[in-house]
């Protein structure tokens, strides 16, 4: 939350539902959070900021989680109303000033007006009041624009990748992953991370059981293009697959897979 919202940690604690109800009952993304100048360091102005898509869908999973309890029965079900903290920690947070900086950082390197970014992390500037003029919408089409994913910039893109090249070589990507829903039924708890390292695996585990398949068994590969970003770039026709591609085969799929 602190690297896409720009919060510092004791705003953060000092957030509660109220501050964010709005968008997120009306499911809006980016979700814009309101910032009252006595949440604020120095209590000057408020502020306006917003939340991407992975932070949101994560706070969901958190309410849901504390609407319910634990299943251990230790965390009993709980009520959230407007008065309820977002983050529910009596721990005091360990000051590190540069996560928040990072939507500085990230947002001016997408071209963001430098101006709108020290608004919404609640810093006060020369042109506050004509920023607070432009609207919430002008300032989330803003953000939106700078395109804050917590997500690895390649993760999307590979898995992608590897669908196309699946389909090359006759893999079918959607009965792949209709195989793992039916295998790991536990996938829809899991964190949106964890859930595309899966899919990953699974669609790697499918290529390579199907490029170390006799080779009756493939469809025609000549001239057919490898992954972007893998070598080699093309699958030869040969009658057998020789020890080396097969190394190669398995270098792609170390390539493909999240740390």
């Amino acid at each position: 939350m602190m690297v896409q919202g720009g919060f510092r940690e004791e705003t953060l604690s000092k957030l509660c539902y109220i501050h964010v109800r709005e968008d997120l009952d009306a499911g809006r993304i980016p979700l814009h959070v309101h910032l009252p100048a006595q949440i604020l360091k120095g209590a000057y102005a408020d502020a306006d900021t917003f939340l991407g898509p992975e932070t949101v869908e994560l706070l969901k999973l958190y309410f849901n989680s504390r609407r319910l309890g634990s299943p251990d029965g230790k965390i009993p079900p709980g009520t959230i109303d407007d008065n309820s903290p977002l983050i529910r920690d009596s721990r005091s947070p360990i000051p590190n000033p540069r996560v928040a900086e990072e939507l500085k950082t990230r947002m001016e390197a997408a071209g963001v007006n430098s101006d709108y970014v020290e608004y919404m992390m609640g810093h006060v500037i020369s042109t506050y009041h004509d920023v607070q003029s432009l609207g919430i919408e002008r300032l989330r089409s803003a953000y939106t624009g700078a395109n804050l994913s917590l997500r690895p910039p390649t993760e999307t893109s590979q898995l992608e990748k590897l669908k196309d090249f699946a389909k090359t070589i006759g893999v079918d990507p959607e009965r792949v992953e209709l195989r793992r829903v039916m295998l790991e039924p536990d996938a829809k708890f899991w964190d949106p991370l964890e859930n595309e390292r899966r899919k990953i695996q699974a669609l790697m585990n499918a290529i390579r059981t199907q490029l170390t398949a006799p080779l009756k068994s493939f469809p025609s590969t000549a001239g057919v293009a490898g992954p972007e970003g893998f070598e080699p770039s093309t699958i030869p026709r040969t009658s057998r697959m020789d020890s080396s591609f097969r190394l190669r085969a398995s270098a792609l799929e170390s390539a493909a897979l999240p740390g």
